[in-house]
């Protein structure tokens, strides 16, 4: 049988090769391990690398799928990621994204990113990133985008054309030419109204603190997730439809988008 996960130590003290001769697909590099990764068998499609680690990477695996490197201040490029990767997870200030391969579906940056975010993959459905430098403009995202997870505190200009599902914190710019999209998120610091949303919003979140006098839900409303239940009472002027199911908590069908 083949075994879903090999985890390798910081106390290893022989090459990496010699517990890989199974066909293992997925390992694990633990907190404390901080030895060159490099020449991984070829079988491996997934790779995550926890805190710590400062080494260079080099000659990933030719059908390897999803990386995870969830460690801060990670100071070399990533210009050689193989062609067959999907899944591409950073931590804190990473170098500059350049030449990554277009395979890539899914990129998520959990802390700073300081650099421009032109020329990602035009395949590109999933952008997640914990804090954008307010310098950045995020007005050329591939149209492919259909996830936006971000931090921001500029105005956007230019939605991408497939965008599906959009949390923004930080953000104060009136929502008004965002695409027909499906999930949404209010933060507290959104001191716009909503009654002009598409009404092709199915999952409305609004944040604790929002104060702005709501008149209108979307039609396809189906849950509305209030992070203060009070606000029930405060800030809908307009009737809330049996239809919607009012929720304090992320619905368990609908975590993927919020993790």
């Amino acid at each position: 049988m083949e075994e879903e996960y090999i985890f390798v130590y910081s106390h290893l003290d022989y090459e990496i090769g010699e517990i890989l001769s199974k066909g293992v697909k997925k390992i694990i590099f633990q907190q404390g391990y901080n030895k060159p990764i490099n020449n991984l068998p070829e079988c491996i499609e997934k790779i995550i690398i926890f805190h710590n680690y400062t080494e260079p990477i080099n000659n990933l695996p030719s059908n390897l799928k999803y990386l995870a490197l969830n460690t801060n201040d990670y100071q070399y490029p990533l210009n050689h990621l193989p062609e067959t990767l999907k899944y591409l997870k950073l931590g804190s200030n990473p170098c500059q994204l350049e030449n990554l391969p277009n395979s890539l579906i899914a990129l998520q940056i959990n802390g700073y990113y300081n650099y421009t975010l032109e020329n990602l993959p035009n395949k590109l459905e999933e952008l997640k990133i914990d804090k954008l430098a307010d310098r950045i403009s995020m007005d050329s995202l591939p149209n492919s985008i259909k996830l936006l997870l971000i931090n921001y505190k500029n105005k956007i200009n230019v939605w991408p054309t497939s965008l599906e599902k959009l949390i923004i914190y930080k953000y104060n710019y009136k929502l008004d030419n965002i695409p027909n999209i499906l999930q949404l998120h209010i933060g507290s610091e959104y001191s716009f109204d909503i009654d002009n949303v598409p009404d092709s919003i199915e999952i409305l979140f609004i944040g604790r603190d929002y104060q702005i006098p709501i008149n209108k839900l979307p039609q396809s409303l189906k849950i509305l997730w209030l992070e203060n239940q009070s606000l029930k009472n405060i800030i809908f002027k307009c009737e809330i439809s049996d239809q919607i199911k009012i929720v304090n908590s992320c619905p368990i069908e609908y975590t993927d988008f919020f993790n």
